[in-house]
């Protein structure tokens, strides 16, 4: 595992968080559950703290000039995913599909938007794939 990725999505940090153990994970992978328990050593993790959390400014800048380019791209599709923009987010992991096509979180964000859009049979023809290339993923 590469050491910039989140070891629950296994995709490059985007907004990286550190819980109170030390564990770091993308603010979205941890955020959509606020898990009672850290997900890798299972320590238990206080309500209050899961919700007050945040960014890993030093590893967000790590991030930024390791993979400048993609750290922009993802978290751009991002951000436009949360507030519901999902033609253009689309346009964006499509872009970049067409310079990486086997990057499996482009097709995870195009799946999220065509999602989104309502083109279901689309966001499940990404889906299957990526669940063919990692059949274990959680």
């Amino acid at each position: 595992m590469d050491l910039l990725e989140c070891p629950l999505c296994l995709f490059l940090m985007c907004e990286p968080v550190t819980m109170s153990c030390g564990h770091t994970f993308c603010r979205r992978c941890v955020g959509g559950y606020l898990p009672s328990k850290c997900p890798l050593c299972k320590e238990r993790l206080k309500q209050r703290e899961v919700k007050s959390m945040k960014n890993n400014v030093l590893l967000i800048g790590v991030v930024e000039k390791c993979r400048p380019d993609e750290t922009k791209m993802k978290c751009h599709i991002l951000e436009k995913l949360k507030t519901d923009e999902f033609t253009e987010a689309l346009r964006i992991a499509d872009e970049g599909l067409d310079m990486v096509p086997d990057d499996q979180s482009l097709k995870v964000y195009r799946a999220e938007a065509n999602f989104g859009m309502m083109r279901f049979s689309d966001a499940l023809s990404d889906l299957d794939y990526l669940c063919r290339l990692r059949p274990n993923w959680t």
